[in-house]
């Protein structure tokens, strides 16, 4: 069972990017050249990198230091943020209705409003304790009662609990890292280094 590890200061985790991994298999035709794609079984999965803000002092680097044995290689995770304060204001909850696929209704809005546009993020926690960042693909309008169905990718494969509360303030994606091992470059005094990740899945 992988624990949960909390960041040090994840302001200090900069150039942060996110990938969604679609599993599928390109077949080419040698003779056309032409391709075919298919889709393939399995949960899509986001994949990222982050680098941590070069430290200079032997005080400001002990907690990244520590932070980073506490990994335990790829073992335990910590929560990136993906972006800091998308939104202000109360997150909305999961409405009665909700399934497992890509589109979830949503209740506790800003009624007659454009909650969240196409290309916004919103963390979904789920029953099994995962929480599953997703992206919307349409933007998120909302009715008189306050309520909306959000449309996004990748699917959330489980249902959430009905008024769970969704994170749409400052979205964050679970991670731990692809490498086994794990340390901070260190030149001229100055910490720095980039950390290579991928979506908690257990």
């Amino acid at each position: 069972m992988a624990d949960l590890i909390t960041v040090p200061d994840d302001s200090l985790l900069v150039d942060v990017s996110v990938f969604l991994l679609e599993p599928d298999q390109v077949n080419r035709s040698e003779w056309t050249g032409r391709r075919k794609v298919t889709g393939l079984p399995g949960p899509e999965r986001w994949v990222g990198n982050a680098r941590l803000r070069p430290r200079w002092t032997e005080k400001a680097k002990r907690p990244w230091r520590a932070f980073g044995a506490m990994l335990r290689g790829q073992r335990n995770f910590f929560n990136l943020r993906v972006l800091c304060c998308q939104r202000i204001g109360p997150n909305p909850t999961v409405a009665a209705g909700a399934g497992n696929g890509t589109q979830i209704p949503l209740t506790g809005m800003t009624p007659n409003s454009y909650f969240l546009q196409a290309g916004q993020y919103m963390t979904v926690p789920l029953p099994s304790g995962h929480a599953r960042l997703v992206m919307l693909t349409e933007n998120l309008e909302v009715d008189g009662a306050g309520e909306g169905i959000a449309r996004f990718v990748p699917e959330l494969n489980e249902i959430p609990d009905l008024g769970v509360e969704v994170e749409t303030r400052d979205p964050y994606l679970p991670v731990n890292s692809t490498e086994a091992q794990f340390g901070w470059e260190n030149a001229r005094g100055m910490m720095t280094g980039t950390l290579s990740l991928e979506e908690h899945l257990e």
